[in-house]
C-alpha cells in the first residue's frame, strides 16, 4: 500500500530510521560509541568514534559495506536498522511516496512489487523460488526420516503415508531445481543425505507442457508431471 505525503506528520525515511534504530540498538545493548566503532573496524568498516555520532545525528551518509556492518555489529538482519517493523505503521521509501513498513519490506526483501503493476521481471520470483527450496528441503528431510523411524512391515498405513509425504517433497524439488536451472539461477547447495536421494530417482521431472514439447527420444529420459500429481505409486526414497 503507498500513498503520497500530504506535508503532515511525514513519516520517517529509511535514513532517518537508520540513524535513530544504530543508535536505539546500541544502547540497548550498552555498547560505548567508541567500541562500537572498534567492531566496525574489525569488519572493515572504520568511521572512529565521531563517525558512529555523525552517523547517529544523521549527519553522515552511510554506504552499502557499512550497513552491512552496523548489522553484523549489532547482531540484526539489515532489514531491521532501516524498516522498523512493529514500531511505526510507515515510512518514507522515495521522497512523497509513503508505504506501510510490513510492504515496504517486503518490497525490500523482494517479496512483493511495490506497486502492481504491470508484468514483473523474472528477478521478482527469484527470493519466492529460493524459499520454495528451502521449504521443500525441508519438508523432503524431515519426511524421509519419519519413513525411516516407522517399522517396515508391509502395508503398515504411517509409514506409507510418511513414504508417499517424502516422494511429493522430492518430486517437487526436483521441479523446482529443474525451474531454477532452466532461468540460469545457481542451484543452493543441499546436504549429502538430500542430494543421495536427488540422485537416486529413477526419472528426471519435468512439467508435462515441456515433456510434450520435446523430441520422442528425449521423452522416453523424462517423466512428466503436474503439480497436482501426488498419486505416484513408485517409491523414489526406497533403495
Amino acid at each position: 500500500m503507498t500513498s503520497e505525503t500530504d506535508g503532515q506528520d511525514k513519516p520517517r525515511t529509511m535514513a532517518e530510521h537508520l540513524a535513530a534504530n544504530v543508535r536505539r540498538l546500541r544502547e540497548q545493548q550498552r555498547i560505548s560509541a567508541t567500541d562500537f566503532a572498534e567492531r566496525l573496524a574489525k569488519l572493515g568498516a572504520p568511521m572512529g568514534r565521531m563517525g558512529v555520532q555523525r552517523l547517529e545525528k544523521g549527519e553522515r551518509r552511510v554506504e552499502l559495506t557499512e550497513l552491512a556492518a552496523l548489522a553484523t555489529a549489532l547482531d540484526v538482519p539489515p532489514i531491521v536498522l532501516i524498516l522498523p517493523l512493529g514500531e511505526v505503521p510507515t515510512v518514507e521509501l522515495l521522497p512523497g511516496k509513503v508505504v506501510d513498513t510490513w510492504s515496504a519490506a517486503q518490497w525490500f526483501s523482494g517479496r512483493r512489487r511495490l506497486d502492481n503493476e504491470g508484468k514483473p521481471r523474472d528477478e521478482w520470483s527469484h527470493v519466492r523460488i529460493y524459499e520454495e527450496h528451502e521449504r521443500l528441503v525441508n519438508e523432503l528431510g524431515y519426511a524421509h526420516a519419519e519413513a525411516e523411524l516407522w517399522p517396515a512391515e508391509e502395508g503398515d498405513p504411517e509409514r506409507k503415508a510418511a513414504r508417499r509425504r517424502a516422494r511429493v517433497a522430492l518430486r517437487d524439488l526436483s521441479l523446482t531445481r529443474a525451474a531454477m536451472q532452466r532461468r540460469g539461477m545457481q542451484l543452493p547447495a543441499v546436504d549429502e543425505d538430500i542430494a543421495a536421494l536427488l540422485e537416486r530417482q529413477r526419472f528426471t521431472w519435468v512439467p508435462v507442457d515441456d515433456w510434450l514439447a520435446l523430441p520422442a527420444e528425449e521423452r522416453r529420459k523424462l517423466r512428466p508431471v503436474t503439480f497436482n500429481d501426488d498419486n505416484d505409486d513408485q517409491d523414489e526414497t526406497e533403495e
